[in-house]
């Protein structure tokens, strides 16, 4: 979903960037996500405040590419399942579950699915 035209990776000639640091975000998409946030956390649960936040951000990360965004949610799942499960089995469970979150943790080559 476009809702202004940006793209920040490498192949989106003929698009506008939209980076952290432009109008469109810092104008439109952080107001909008505040006054969002602000207004459910007032009249709604506290857990769907907190919801929104994750949205808005799939929605950011959906507007620079949107095929990365089931990684994205993949890798909250997982790194959540992860924390929880440091929480509830202390030990040597969590220390197992630590190393594994943080071996995991690490950024996917570019070239991954390119051989």
């Amino acid at each position: 979903m476009v809702l202004w035209g940006g793209c920040v990776s490498e192949g989106c000639e003929g698009r506008s960037r939209v980076l952290f640091n432009t109008y469109q975000f810092t104008v439109v998409f952080v107001p909008l996500a505040l006054l969002t946030f602000y207004l459910l956390r007032r009249f709604a649960p506290s857990s769907l405040a907190l919801a929104s936040i994750v949205v808005a951000s799939l929605l950011f990360y959906a507007y620079w590419r949107a095929d990365y965004v089931p990684i994205l949610v993949l890798s909250i799942l997982i790194y959540y399942g992860i924390g929880a499960a440091i929480l509830a089995w202390p030990g040597l469970t969590a220390r197992v579950a630590l190393f594994v979150g943080v071996t995991f943790n690490r950024p996917i080559p570019r070239d991954v699915g390119q051989v």
